[in-house]
């Protein structure tokens, strides 16, 4: 309930809960790989843990080479950020589709792929045959707009962010709504952003919201010490999501550019647990 990017209750609330059921789970059957599989997202998202995460996608595997959906989850984290593993990762995309070739993710996968590289000319012409094949993946169009922002193309970026809460017709996450905010206030529509900002202040009285969404949209209008309070307090709930602020996330194209980011950057760092003889990936 509070996995990264689509949180819905505060980390702090189900963090030990969901650690203890992961790991009760091992205790019970150490040889069962879905909860290895469970363990090395909670890592992740519950303990910034990438090499706890790894070791737990590798038994995993180890246990059933033929888990389809552990060789997605594994590739995602090794071609995404901060591993940024990217030949493993598609070894693993590849092996993905070999056991379950009718998964939406053969496709999605790609577009990340190449928007984690920094490549996000690529991710779009990618992110286009994607939508050839299936065009009702709202994840498609969300990593689109993903690639417009990281083109610098704000204008083009809103129209794939609203294609995708269209799909997503009556749910709005605030992991959409906010990169549709950034556009739109990069893109010089003012009254936009600030109308996402009281949608999703009015939903964080029912559920989670993110300060670092806020945060997002926050720098898209400039309002950058309002950006950076809610950065800060992101960091203090420990919200899933930052522990992919690395330089090709396109959620903080404004806050790189500010010089308190390399502060917040230092003590996320500090945090985060990498693999031995992993390159440092916020530099």
């Amino acid at each position: 309930m509070a996995a990264s990017g689509f949180e819905f209750v505060a980390p702090t609330e189900v963090r030990e809960r969901a650690i203890a059921a992961a790991e009760k789970a091992l205790e019970l059957d150490e040889n069962l790989p879905e909860a290895h599989k469970a363990r090395a997202v909670i890592a992740i998202d519950a303990e910034w843990d990438l090499a706890k995460a790894q070791r737990h996608f590798e038994r995993a595997l180890e246990l059933r080479p033929g888990y389809a959906a552990a060789h997605n989850l594994y590739g995602q984290i090794l071609g995404g950020l901060p591993l940024s593993h990217f030949d493993e990762a598609r070894r693993h995309y590849d092996r993905a589709r070999e056991l379950d070739p009718l998964s939406p993710w053969n496709y999605i996968n790609w577009v990340a792929w190449w928007l984690f590289q920094g490549r996000p000319e690529r991710a779009f012409e990618e992110g286009e045959r994607a939508r050839q094949r299936n065009p009702t993946l709202w994840v498609v169009c969300w990593q689109m707009g993903f690639a417009q922002l990281l083109l610098g193309q704000p204008s083009q970026a809103a129209p794939e962010f609203e294609a995708a809460l269209k799909l997503l017709r009556p749910e709005r996450p605030a992991a959409v709504l906010a990169p549709l905010g950034l556009a739109y206030g990069l893109a010089g529509r003012r009254a936009d952003p600030l109308k996402i900002l009281a949608e999703m202040k009015q939903a964080s009285q029912k559920r989670y919201i993110s300060p670092y969404y806020l945060a997002v949209v926050y720098s898209g209008l400039g309002r950058m010490d309002e950006a950076f309070r809610l950065i800060d307090q992101a960091l203090v709930e420990r919200t899933p999501f930052l522990v992919f602020c690395t330089p090709n996330d396109p959620l903080s194209v404004v806050l790189r550019r500010d010089p308190r980011w390399k502060p917040f950057i230092d003590r996320l760092r500090r945090l985060v647990r990498l693999p031995p003889g992993s390159p440092d990936p916020y530099s």
